[in-house]
């Protein structure tokens, strides 16, 4: 066997490892996720341990603040977003017409399971 390709036997055996590892966590993490479909309430009601959203979640924030983002009538900035096991939260003070139009409208993004509004009218105190 040519000198070269000796050396690279350990870097390929290092990145075979690397890659098993990678499978393993992701079978781990895919026995830890909450079921498609079902309702989650953040942190405070994780069962399955996935506090801090997924990459499916982060795809869900994406298309709603694209969204949000895109439609004139909402103030930017002061809106924020989270989504966390498909649950979409939105937060902040909004004029009346957007805060009753704007959670039916997240609903209809693909992967949203359910929206929690804390949006409030400006200079108002937020919902609890």
């Amino acid at each position: 066997m040519p000198r070269l390709q000796r050396h690279a036997i350990p870097a390929v055996a290092a990145a075979l490892a690397a890659a098993a590892a990678v499978v393993f966590l992701l079978r781990l993490r895919a026995r830890r996720r909450v079921p498609h479909g079902l309702e989650f309430d953040g942190p405070a009601g994780d069962p399955a341990g996935i506090a801090g959203g997924t990459p499916e979640d982060a795809i869900i924030l994406a298309r709603v603040e694209s969204m949000v983002l895109g439609d004139p009538a909402v103030p930017k900035g002061d809106i924020v977003v989270d989504a966390v096991g498909g649950v979409v939260t939105l937060r902040g003070g909004v004029p009346p017409e957007v805060r009753d139009v704007l959670p039916s409208r997240v609903a209809g993004v693909p992967g949203v399971v359910r929206v929690k509004s804390l949006l409030h009218a400006p200079g108002q105190p937020p919902p609890r």
